[in-house]
């Protein structure tokens, strides 16, 4: 709502870094002398801009199965399992857990790449930023 009612307002707004705080009047103003020249060519850059917000989610961790059909490593670490002792299985399948988690990471990783690669095909420009993965 906040750059909806920004957007309305005028044909562009100063781009701050979300949550900018400011002591009083006077910074604004000491702020937009000192860096005049910088902001009048951000400014420019957004000018008629609308900023949007793309969300893109992973719906279910990839299982097991996907990620041995994916990943090579894990295909040769369950090989190896299947044709090793048990201590030295047990001491495997702890690291396909491991391996299995960072190939999920890893996929997911190129899954978000490839999304942001086709919301920047379908636009006029932009800047994509990514955000920190929250869920591991």
């Amino acid at each position: 709502m906040v750059n909806y009612r920004l957007h309305a307002a005028g044909p562009a707004s100063v781009p701050l870094t979300f949550g900018t705080v400011f002591r009083d009047d006077d910074r604004v103003r000491e702020l937009l002398r000192e860096e005049r020249p910088v902001l009048a060519e951000r400014l420019g850059a957004v000018r008629g801009c609308a900023e949007w917000v793309v969300a893109l989610h992973l719906v279910r961790a990839p299982d097991g199965e996907y990620l041995t059909q994916a990943s090579a490593a894990v295909q040769a670490l369950r090989g190896e399992i299947g044709s090793a002792s048990p201590g030295r299985a047990h001491l495997l399948r702890r690291r396909l857990a491991e391996l299995e988690r960072d190939e999920s990471r890893r996929l997911g990783g190129r899954g978000r790449r490839a999304g942001a690669d086709k919301v920047a095909a379908s636009g006029g420009g932009g800047l994509l930023r990514a955000t920190a993965d929250r869920h591991g």
